[in-house]
């Protein structure tokens, strides 16, 4: 899923009533490939009065039947029967690295126990003389309880390579 500025073709053609109660130069169009899903962005100030909103406020219209079209979204994933392990990554990340680069390197490269349903969280990002990210992963096996150790050795593996790769150090 991508966003997009608007532009001048989609406000004239499809797009003019999607776009009616948004703020063009606020808003941006939501996509799957090719597909518009919608729009995403802030109230024109005329809508918020009517709606008696207060001013900044943002919105969304996604049509939910081309979302389930895409069939990205559709696939269900049984929830597991033993408890998740949540634990914590803090990188110190150097400052050509972005968020976006540094949370799909962690996405693509770590090794989870077999048979896991496992997801990151960015938690915060703090900038001072260096850049610290911290993620959380919620981590849940289908066979067994897992074990904090074995969490950590696989975010232990996960930041050696971002280390290597990225150039971060873990905290």
């Amino acid at each position: 899923m991508r966003f997009e500025k608007i532009d001048h073709e989609f406000q004239h053609e499809s797009g003019r009533q999607l776009l009616a109660p948004f703020d063009v130069a606020r808003t941006a169009v939501v996509k799957v490939g090719d597909d518009v899903l919608g729009v995403v962005g802030e109230f024109t100030a005329k809508t918020r009065k009517a709606l008696k909103l207060p001013a900044k406020t943002a919105g969304f219209e996604l049509s939910t039947t081309r979302l389930l079209k895409t069939n990205k979204f559709a696939s269900y994933q049984e929830l597991s029967r033993f408890p998740s392990v949540q634990q914590d990554i803090s990188l110190k990340v150097p400052e050509r690295a972005s968020f976006g680069e540094v949370q799909g390197f962690l996405h693509d490269n770590f090794q989870p126990p077999k048979n896991t349903s496992w997801e990151f969280s960015p938690l915060d990002i703090y900038r001072e003389k260096d850049t610290h990210m911290t993620f959380r992963l919620e981590i849940s096996s289908y066979e067994r309880t897992l074990q904090a150790e074995e969490v950590n050795a696989a975010l232990d593996d996960v930041a050696a390579q971002a280390k290597d790769v990225l150039g971060t150090t873990r905290l």
